[in-house]
Order: structure tokens, then C-alpha cells, then sequence
């Protein structure tokens, strides 16, 4: 009822009514005790939050205490607001936080056909602390607490897309800078093309990958991957095993397409 009276007074912003060149009024309703003004308030704010960020800002702290306020029924509004006007402010450490609160209305505009350039921006923002954080734990910090799982969920949803969509090269490049090895077995296992996505693989663990410990271990996993090809790739496996330095199961290998010569296997 409340909402249905505050848009009889006041258009909304954007639409085909008058053009407002001020944000005040919405700003004003965020201090009402009723939280469908609120809401109703908040969901224009956001929609227009390209143009009225600035004045928007002044006000950012009562946006953030709603985001916060466990008995506010759109706490993840709230934070989505809060978190574009951080992004304009470039602030883009506490615009991720606030979109990580935002759950879904954050991840729904990734995967929204037409994302913004404030979603491409997060995204990068997420992947970046995510690789961070991976490398960190990774390197044998066991004190560190798990990475966040709102930042898992939202990496999760990209390989997801990229398997659905067939972006298998590009799953591949965020697994491999992620340093998900599980991930990088799952893309070429869903590959269509598995050989070549193999190859692109081992191509690009020798240009991303830069940490020995963990391009050995990349390494490694493609060994048996190819392995598992319906026609092995032995010339592939021998590279591999050559970059691990395993001098002994090149040699062995060498022997086996050796003994092997009469069935039409060649050695390189």
C-alpha cells in the first residue's frame, strides 16, 4: 500500500514520466520506517545508479547499515546499491565486497546475456582476488582460512558457462590461473575435441604457468590424460615428461614405441 501511494506521487526513475534531476526524494525514503518504501527507494536508486551515483554517495552509509540490518527484508539490494556506488567511487576492494552480498542479483547479471561494465569490472575484480587467494593456499599457508565460498560460487558459475557455451580454451586458461587441476581434467574431459584441447593445455601451462611446483604437477595430470586418448599421444607424453625432467620414463616410454614399432606406432 505504502509503495503504491509513493508511486502515485513520484514517478519512477527512468520512466517514461518526467525526467528528474534530482535523486532526493528516493534518498528520503531510506529513512522511513516502512521497508517497503525502502525497497521501493532502493530498486530505483539501482536502476539509475549511473546517473545519480554521486549524490547517491553521500548517503552511502545508510545504504551500507541496511545491507547490514538482519531485520531488513532486502539486505542483498541494499548491498548491490552500496556496491555501485563504490564502483563509481573506484573503490573497487569494497564494491566487491558489497557485491559478494548481493548474492544472486550480483550473479544473475553476470550471466544476464548483456552484462555492464560495472559486472565485467567485479568479475575481473573476483577473479583476480580468487586467483589470489588460490596461490596463496596453494603455497602451503595452512593457517590461512578457506577461500571465501561466495567467490567459489561465482568462479564455479563461469566454468559452468564456458562448458555450456563450449568455451572449453577459455575454461582451460581459468583453471590453469586458478590452479584448479580438478577443473582442468573436467575441461577436457568435456571437451568434444579432447587431443586438441590437450595440446592447448600443455601450450599454455608453459606460457601461464610460472610457479614450478605447480606446472610439474599440471604436467603430471596431462601425462595420464593423454594416456587416456583412444590413439595416445606418445610424442605429447615424452614432451611432458622431458619438461618434468624424468629422464627414466622418457627412456622407457622411447622403449616401448621401440617394442611397439611392428603395430605402426611411430616415435616421434
Amino acid at each position: 500500500m505504502a509503495a503504491a501511494v509513493a508511486k502515485g506521487v513520484m514517478p519512477t526513475l527512468g520512466s517514461a514520466g518526467p525526467v528528474l534531476t534530482s535523486c532526493r526524494a528516493m534518498i528520503a525514503l531510506l529513512n522511513e520506517d516502512d521497508h517497503t518504501l525502502k525497497v521501493f527507494a532502493l530498486e530505483n536508486l539501482d536502476k539509475q545508479m549511473d546517473h545519480y551515483w554521486a549524490e547517491v554517495a553521500d548517503h552511502i552509509e545508510t545504504i551500507e547499515e541496511l545491507s547490514e540490518d538482519s531485520k531488513f527484508p532486502n539486505r542483498e539490494l541494499a548491498a548491490m546499491v552500496a556496491s555501485k556506488v563504490h564502483y563509481h567511487l573506484e573503490q573497487y576492494q569494497e564494491s566487491l565486497s558489497y557485491a559478494l552480498g548481493a548474492g544472486s542479483l550480483f550473479t544473475g547479471q553476470i550471466h544476464s546475456g548483456k552484462p555492464s561494465q560495472y559486472v565485467f569490472t567485479i568479475l575481473a575484480k573476483v577473479i583476480d582476488t580468487y586467483i589470489k587467494e588460490r596461490v596463496e593456499r596453494s603455497s602451503g599457508s595452512s593457517d590461512l582460512p578457506p577461500v571465501d565460498p561466495r567467490l567459489e560460487a561465482i568462479v564455479e558459475s563461469m566454468f559452468n558457462r564456458c562448458f555450456e557455451e563450449g568455451n572449453i580454451r577459455q575454461a582451460i586458461g581459468i583453471a590453469l590461473e586458478t590452479r584448479r587441476l580438478d577443473k582442468l581434467e573436467e575441461c577436457i574431459n568435456t571437451s568434444s575435441e579432447r587431443a586438441a584441447s590437450l595440446n592447448y593445455a600443455l601450450e599454455a601451462c608453459q606460457k601461464l604457468v610460472t610457479q614450478r611446483q605447480f606446472r610439474n604437477k599440471v604436467l603430471k595430470v596431462l601425462v595420464e590424460l593423454y594416456r587416456t586418448l583412444e590413439e595416445p599421444d606418445c610424442q605429447a607424453v615424452c614432451e611432458c615428461l622431458m619438461l618434468l625432467d624424468d629422464h627414466a620414463s622418457v627412456a622407457s616410454q622411447i622403449a616401448d614405441l621401440v617394442r611397439a614399432g611392428g603395430e605402426g606406432k611411430e616415435l616421434m
